[in-house]
């Protein structure tokens, strides 16, 4: 796909979004304050590796929307990433 900046292999992205819900907690879509990581991104300017790193390293909590399927359904706090933003300056 031309929009896509790396080509992933599916079994790398699957096991990507397997270990990124593995202790993310439930979110329901009706439940405000998560972004998606993208949106973080885009918002705040946070390399998207750096949001993953933070959830591995246990700095950032993972949540699950309960109405979105793979990597688009982990969230991350909006609060939190705007915390993580002044910490990595």
């Amino acid at each position: 796909m031309p929009t896509i900046k790396s080509l992933w292999r599916v079994f790398d992205g699957l096991i990507l979004v397997e270990e990124l819900e593995r202790n993310a907690i439930p979110v329901s879509a009706e439940m405000p304050g998560w972004e998606t990581i993208q949106l973080a991104y885009k918002r705040r300017g946070i390399l998207v590796r750096q949001i993953i790193d933070a959830i591995r390293e246990a700095v950032l909590v993972a949540g699950k929307r309960q109405d979105a399927f793979g990597y688009h359904g982990i969230v991350v706090k909006v609060s939190s990433i705007d915390g993580l933003r002044e910490q990595r300056r």
